[in-house]
């Protein structure tokens, strides 16, 4: 009651706040800028340019607010209203198992078979900011998740300094490699393609044959390194060079990478067996430049490495090093984006041999038909071998050598009804399979997926 109290008072505010007369600011075009006095002093905008990605911004002031010592406000925030359909293959669902080997009674329908319905995905920002003689700005940021069956309403809180010398940011929030990130998701439309909401209607699990098991920690699923597919964000430090010659570095560092207990890895679900790694470094390097009038160029190289607690478990696993590289081209209305990661040998077990390094790769491409139109075709593929958090599967042992392949493909749309307003469709297609099991254990077959995931939706954006 108390939570539904607070998240009706948020409405109510935002609601009476966007009523009055904001004015936008955009971060490239500030020159312009009017703001509307609430109180003294006080300046109160809607457009959150202040927290863009701070890989483009780390050299660029958050909001062109006039000289003065007053404090500033920015209220922003979105609604996604979403119609999913994902259908699944034949051996899951209900129907069809038999014909695959396996038992329906084993499983419950709402975690089988086709799935449609309509979800939502709402949020609210909060930035509060001040400008001073000594630092260019200094300021709070807080994310709220505002849905029905929201169980974290906290996405992200920290506080942040932006200065010459770069911007600082301490709390719970996105690390360096999420943010200085340069692949094919980053120019998905829709949802998000090959990284959007597919995943909130497709669980990404395998069947075993024989012991009626779901497997659901198989897969590299999402072209993310390993600690930014855990559902909450680490609490960090990170800091932001600023942008030289077209470079800029971040750098971030959580001494627990995520919270009680520690999950890593593509992982989605909880597991029985805890696998704990600490000091979590996390680094990215960004390069943007204009080559001519209408070709603009951007490359990252993001890593993440962390250390294996041998105290907390005493297992031998490896630690835990990943990389990303990716590469961006923008030519008129058209963009064309890749890039390949790699996790190594993390989380398995030391001094294995026949262990292929886990990795995967995306290509993709986007055209902007219009200032309201545009689509995206975006590719996603990985595989993995068996590792520390496979062990908990029945016939599953960390030093097999079976691979898991995962395939995505995703179309999308988007057109813009009115400003702020933009309805998108997005049809994925997804393949998934695995011999881990088999390898391990003859009696047992593993079954993985072969579907499709359709997503159409409105979504407002303030």
């Amino acid at each position: 009651m108390k939570n539904n109290i607070k998240i009706l008072t948020i409405l109510l505010s935002v609601s009476i706040t966007t009523s009055m007369d904001f004015l936008y600011a955009d971060s490239q075009n500030t020159e312009s800028l009017n703001t509307i006095d609430i109180l003294k002093d006080v300046i109160i905008t809607n457009k959150t340019a202040a927290n863009k990605t701070m890989s483009t911004v780390a050299n660029k002031e958050p909001l062109n607010v006039r000289n003065t010592s007053g404090v500033g406000v920015e209220i922003g925030g979105k609604l996604d209203m979403q119609y999913g359909y994902n259908s699944v293959d034949k051996c899951f669902k209900i129907d069809g198992m038999s014909q695959c080997g396996l038992s329906s009674s084993s499983y419950s329908p709402k975690k089988i078979g086709n799935v449609t319905g309509l979800g939502t995905d709402t949020r609210f920002s909060l930035n509060i900011f001040k400008r001073t003689d000594s630092i260019d700005i200094f300021g709070a940021y807080l994310e709220i998740q505002a849905d029905r069956d929201t169980k974290n309403v906290g996405r992200q809180s920290y506080i942040y300094i932006n200065s010459k010398g770069g911007r600082i940011e301490i709390g719970n929030m996105d690390g360096a490699s999420t943010n200085m990130q340069v692949s094919a998701s980053t120019i998905a439309l829709g949802t998000g393609g090959i990284d959007g909401d597919l995943r909130g209607w497709n669980n990404f699990k395998a069947l075993i044959v024989g012991s009626n098991q779901l497997a659901d920690n198989m897969f590299i699923n999402k072209p993310r390194l390993p600690m930014n597919c855990v559902e909450k964000k680490q609490n960090r430090i990170s800091y932001y060079t600023p942008q030289i010659y077209g470079l800029t570095l971040g750098f971030s560092y959580a001494p627990d990478p995520s919270d009680s207990p520690n999950k890593l890895g593509s992982i989605t679900s909880v597991l029985s067996n805890n696998y704990y790694y600490v000091d979590l470094f996390d680094i990215g390097a960004k390069y943007e430049r204009q080559i001519m009038n209408s070709v603009n160029f951007s490359t990252s190289l993001t890593t993440q490495f962390s250390r294996h607690n041998t105290q907390i478990n005493t297992a031998s696993y490896n630690d835990m090093f990943a990389y990303e590289i990716g590469a961006k081209f923008d030519i008129d209305a058209w963009s064309f984006a890749g890039s390949y990661a790699n996790q190594n040998k993390s989380f398995c077990l030391k001094n294995e041999t026949g262990k292929k390094d886990g990795n995967y790769y995306t290509l993709g491409t986007s055209y902007k038909y219009s200032d309201d139109l545009a689509f995206s075709l975006t590719y996603f593929y990985s595989l993995s071998q068996a590792n520390a958090y496979q062990s908990n599967i029945i016939g599953v042992s960390a030093s097999n050598n079976g691979e898991n392949k995962s395939k995505i493909i995703s179309i999308a749309t988007e057109y813009l009804l009115v400003p702020g307003m933009k309805y998108y469709a997005e049809l994925n297609h997804y393949n998934y399979k695995s011999d881990v099991v088999k390898r391990t254990n003859s009696s047992l077959k593993v079954i993985g997926n072969n579907g499709y995931t359709f997503l159409t939706g409105l979504r407002v954006q303030f």
